[in-house]
């Protein structure tokens, strides 16, 4: 797993939702532990997918609980996996 897709995610939860960066690790679940709506989590895609340069598909997005999830598919986005 490549650590900078995490990092990334890291900090823009840690700057948009104030969320403590020690609270955000691979295995952390989206909504459960760092308290996030439907709403949230889709601005969070699309910044990542900005920053990225990607396009993530909304039928895989359902299937996003931790943050692990989201990176592997940003990384697959990507060509890395």
């Amino acid at each position: 797993m490549n650590t900078s897709v995490i990092t990334t995610i890291q900090g823009f939860l840690t700057k948009t939702f104030y969320v403590k960066p020690h609270r955000v690790k691979p295995y952390t679940r989206i909504y459960e532990d760092l308290d996030l709506n439907q709403m949230e989590f889709l601005e969070m895609v699309m910044i990542v997918e900005n920053e990225y340069q990607v396009q993530l598909a909304d039928g895989e997005l359902g299937k996003c609980k931790k943050i692990n999830d989201l990176a592997t598919m940003i990384e697959r986005a990507l060509g890395r996996v």
